[in-house]
């Protein structure tokens, strides 16, 4: 059986490889683009920008990013771990509301601290 040494020199890689992942990949392919705005589109992209306490490491920012990517309409994810900066982009607003995206951040375990850009604080700013 491996000793407490082996096991924390196994995991650190680990780490640092799922944090490049997750810097990196924005997701799976085709998802995180956005089209260019004034294409006629009646489906603007929202953007929610948020701070979430919590995210002091890869493992959480992969857990609260596994949680948000339920949500529908997600087209793009980026997580700051360690600034905790949150920031979600999604096809169109359809169903989405404060309540779910705080519902969402605190069912992965974590709390919204604010959010600095959403269509619920001022609408123009959401878009």
């Amino acid at each position: 059986m491996p000793g407490p040494t082996t096991i924390r020199s196994a995991i650190a890689p680990a780490g640092l490889a799922l944090w490049l992942l997750i810097l990196t990949a924005g997701g799976a392919p085709g998802q995180g683009r956005s089209r260019p705005s004034g294409t006629g589109d009646a489906r603007e992209p929202v953007i929610i920008e948020m701070v979430v306490t919590g995210l002091s490491c890869p493992f959480c920012a992969y857990g609260l990013e596994k949680k948000l990517r339920t949500l529908h309409g997600l087209a793009k994810l980026e997580i700051e771990a360690g600034s905790g900066k949150v920031t979600l982009e999604f096809e169109g607003a359809g169903e989405l509301t404060e309540k779910l995206v705080r519902d969402s951040v605190r069912d992965a375990g974590f709390r919204v601290k604010e959010f600095l850009r959403a269509p619920w604080i001022d609408p123009g700013r959401g878009r």
